[in-house]
């Protein structure tokens, strides 16, 4: 799959669970896919992100197992094409620069990546798309 970018993306992308809110009762909740309010964007124009890695491979998986600062409450699997979906269902109000997922790798992950919200999405429609992205992930660890 790929994105906006072109960049190749593996069938399925990964989250570590880095708080409790992430989760409750072994469902997946919308908190595991909010990006932090407090947040600063380095990016011009500022937009608002969350890491997830690329599950290109079990190694993926090992990084988020070993960092548990990234993954103290589990770390979850959800598709890759998930931002194409809510955008195909909300055409008129969304496109593809305001929310897609990208390959940033940094040091030590080359599986990292993001998840990118832009600032003109409001706060009550990515509590929205993030509960749907919830819903579609699955618990791995």
């Amino acid at each position: 799959m790929t994105n906006k970018h072109n960049e190749a993306h593996a069938e399925k992308c990964l989250r570590g669970l880095r708080n409790s809110d992430c989760i409750s009762d072994n469902v997946i909740t919308a908190a595991a896919f909010l990006p932090k309010s407090n947040f600063q964007s380095n990016r011009n124009p500022p937009v608002k992100e969350i890491s997830i890695n690329h599950f290109d491979s079990s190694e993926s998986l090992e990084i988020l197992k070993k960092d548990k600062s990234n993954s103290e409450f589990g770390i979850i699997s959800f598709p890759s094409n998930i931002t194409t979906t809510i955008i195909n269902l909300n055409p008129q109000i969304l496109d593809a620069s305001k929310l897609y997922i990208e390959r940033q790798p940094i040091t030590g992950n080359q599986y990292h990546g993001n998840i990118i919200y832009d600032m003109q999405i409001p706060h009550a429609r990515i509590k929205l798309y993030a509960a749907i992205i919830a819903t579609v992930s699955e618990l791995i660890k």
